[in-house]
């Protein structure tokens, strides 16, 4: 391909407002004119040229993403791309929105654009011409050995692919040769599993996300309050909303109500520190608890009014782990939610059934997917609700936002800092704002969690490493924190709510019982007429099985005992020694092994068992006057619990009736408790 038809290409980027009119539909000449138009919005506005330094993309995205060509995010200091790299850059990323192989959407080129960043990086550091890299052996040996497996396939592959259009583009960044070496050098990925978080850990935090959200309700009152006041001290002070949310000059922001250092500056009204005002409302101990810390002021430092701005941005971010951990979505799903998201509705069969309505990040079709919860999950969207409808006021009072002519509709669930004091960047009208990581998030609100109960301990990693194998030993060890992510919140769900006895905490499943019974009915059985979403029910399902299987690979232990000996447990078990954990779980969907808890141990029988004996023991133990059920394995670690249940039954008998089935069922029960027990007993003896 020429330089000339490459320049009359049209772009790659599909979007509603991308039509054959548009000014930048073709480039119309290759190297492009440093003022054309590579980002226009609906009606036309050029929102980036393509000299420019950042190119702004929300038209394309309603998101807040942006391709940055002189920052090269190094983690020592912002290293400035050179003039001459950035143009190139700036080349490249044009020819991945207008090339033969062009992306189709804005995510895509922010994710290939990061891509080419390794090699603009590298030759930053180098300082030297970016399409000079390759003959620098010394320089491309280094890439190869320091790139990630993650980054390493997908860098390959765009390299590639410019290597092949370098005629048309004009220059080569890495040859045959260069490509060669990386790829050799290049680490082997490892497969690894996303982490399941310990039963105490996860407990933790989910108590330390509904705390903060209990607090929130106690305050909405006063924090409605006080954030009205402080809206009003800055209309006061600036003569309206529109211009108190206008971006101010460094004379303007001297009129802030709460600044006494400006208090001599003529026209300031100037009402007294912050925290006066906080402890007036009635929130100062909020703040301190959960931003400040209650060993330091918030009067000053950067601080003041600003804390109430990062209270309300913790709300989001903690109401958004909130949804996570009962809901099993995705963060990008659950950060793009409509304030009217929580669901409710009768089920003939369940009951009230709490269900969150969004849209799904993997696929076009399922824009109005649904995924159960938790009614844990509808206080902390509440609170995000009214953070939204607060910072509303002044997103629709700013005259200098900028439009993004979406048509109206319900408000997002989370929406940036909008108020007059906050920091603010560029922003567009209902355009949702970049997240951050959850390990990030925990370090913008350290009073979150604390970390001596994050440190990971022995039982914990027992725990973690018997649900992930996996686990990088660098990052998940004994004395570490617990390095949280997004996504290990979405994996922990689908494990709990499996109510494995892998997982046997008593109050971590009571917690989250009715989520459990919902998520077992609606994803695991097909129950719901509701449209589910279809990769969260798959997760499900996969993890389901996947726990039958490591449940099952446990029962060669000697604490499993058949009642019938050691014969009848090989008999039983004969699938388990003979293959590996893949193909256990695939045995499983094929029915062709069973493992269902019981109180004696568990039952292997395939299919119904038609004694109900996951609810009525009787027949598992031989209380019917028969024999113990055949398919029945007992776990000696369950005697405490069998004994505790004995007692209970010894008070349900002398609490019923005389010869009443009730009492015959009860003895019935006691019987087989007893037989069980006995053999337990005789095991323990030899």
């Amino acid at each position: 391909m020429t330089a000339s038809n490459l320049a009359n290409l049209p772009i790659g980027i599909t979007t509603e407002i991308t039509t054959t009119s548009s000014p930048n539909f073709k480039l119309g000449s290759w190297p492009p004119r440093p003022d054309f138009p590579i980002v226009v919005d609906a009606k036309g506005n050029v929102i980036s040229r393509f000299s420019d330094d950042v190119w702004q993309l929300w038209p394309w995205s309603n998101k807040l993403l942006s391709l940055n060509f002189v920052d090269s995010q190094e983690p020592s200091g912002n290293l400035r791309v050179s003039d001459a790299n950035s143009h190139i850059f700036r080349l490249t990323a044009c020819w991945l929105i207008y090339g033969p192989e062009s992306v189709q959407t804005a995510q895509s080129l922010v994710r290939r654009f990061q891509t080419i960043k390794i090699i603009m990086k590298a030759a930053t550091r180098a300082g030297i011409l970016v399409t000079d890299f390759f003959k620098y052996p010394r320089l491309v040996e280094k890439l190869g050995r320091e790139m990630s497996p993650h980054e390493g396939s997908s860098f390959i592959y765009l390299m590639h692919q410019l290597l092949n259009n370098k005629s048309s583009l004009g220059f080569v960044l890495l040859d045959s040769s260069s490509l060669k070496t990386v790829s050799s050098l290049l680490r082997q990925p490892q497969s690894s599993q996303t982490a399941y978080i310990p039963p105490r850990i996860w407990k933790y935090q989910s108590s330390r996300l509904a705390e903060f959200i209990d607090d929130f309700h106690q305050h909405k009152q006063a924090l409605t309050d006080c954030y009205n006041f402080c809206l009003k001290a800055y209309i006061d002070a600036f003569g309206s909303l529109e211009l108190a949310c206008a971006p101010k000059t460094e004379e303007q922001r001297m009129l802030s109500p709460f600044a006494g250092r400006h208090r001599k500056v003529k026209g300031h009204n100037y009402l007294g520190k912050f925290s006066y005002h906080a402890e007036r409302f009635g929130i100062s101990d909020l703040l301190k608890k959960w931003i400040v810390g209650f060993d330091r002021d918030f009067s000053g430092g950067g601080r003041g009014v600003t804390v109430l701005s990062a209270y309300f941005s913790m709300t989001n971010h903690v109401a958004l782990a909130t949804i996570l951990s009962h809901s099993m979505m995705r963060v990008e799903e659950a950060w793009t939610l409509k304030a009217d998201c929580f669901r409710e509705e009768n089920d003939e069969n369940f009951g009230k059934i709490y269900y969150i309505r969004g849209i799904t990040t993997k696929t076009t079709e399922d824009d109005d997917a649904r995924w159960i919860t938790s009614p844990l999950v509808q206080p902390a969207i509440e609170a995000a609700c009214l953070v939204s409808s607060l910072r509303s006021i002044c997103e629709n009072a700013n005259p200098t936002l900028i439009n993004n002519n979406i048509s109206p509709g319900p408000m997002n669930l989370f929406a940036r800092a909008q108020e007059p004091w906050a920091n603010r960047q560029v922003q567009v009208r209902g355009v949702i704002a970049g997240y951050n990581s959850y390990s990030s998030t925990l370090k913008m609100y350290p009073h979150l969690f604390s970390d001596s109960e994050l440190t990971i301990l022995p039982e914990d990693l027992r725990i973690a490493r018997l649900l992930t194998p996996t686990l990088d030993g660098s990052k998940f060890s004994e004395g570490m924190q617990w390095p949280f992510a997004w996504h290990q919140l979405r994996r922990t769900g689908a494990v709990n709510m499996q109510s494995s006895g892998l997982v046997s905490d008593s109050s971590m499943q009571y917690q989250l019982k009715h989520t459990t019974r919902a998520m077992s009915l609606y994803y695991g059985r097909g129950y719901s007429s509701l449209r589910l979403n279809e990769s969260t029910r798959n997760e499900y399902v996969k993890t389901m099985y996947e726990i039958l299987a490591r449940e099952i690979e446990k029962l060669v232990d000697d604490r499993y005992i058949s009642p019938y000996g050691s014969e009848r447990k090989s008999e039983i078990l004969r699938l388990v020694s003979a293959t590996d954990l893949t193909k256990l779980i695939a045995a499983g969907k094929k029915g062709e092994i069973s493992w269902r808890q019981t109180l004696f141990g568990g039952c292997t029988k395939r299919g119904f068992c038609e004694y109900g004996g996951l609810d009525n023991v009787s027949r598992c133990g031989g209380g019917d006057g028969k024999s113990p059920c055949a398919d029945a394995l007992f776990d000696l670690a369950k005697k405490p619990i069998i004994m505790d249940y004995s007692r209970i039954i010894d008070q349900r008998i002398l609490a019923t009736e005389i010869d009443s089935p009730s009492r015959s069922s009860l003895r019935a029960q006691k019987q087989a408790v007893n037989n069980v027990l006995e053999i337990i007993d005789k095991m323990e003896c030899c």
